[in-house]
């Protein structure tokens, strides 16, 4: 899945993609962020793995 930043520095997110990831349609993911329930985390890497990110998306009791 390919992450990329707008001109403000926030994610862009393929809503289609992402719903396959959970097994759930993009306009459903999209109820859920409305209803604050999709959160997404991202975490710096350190040491070896300095420069890179990791993403978690939560949705529910589901993560990816």
């Amino acid at each position: 899945m390919h992450f990329e930043l707008d001109e403000q520095g926030d994610w862009i997110v393929d809503f289609d993609e992402l719903a396959g990831k959970f097994g759930n349609s993009a306009s459903y993911l999209q109820h859920q962020v409305k209803l604050g329930l999709l959160k997404g985390f991202l975490e710096a890497g350190s040491g070896e793995n300095a420069g890179l990110s990791r993403i978690t998306i939560r949705a529910g009791r589901a993560a990816w």
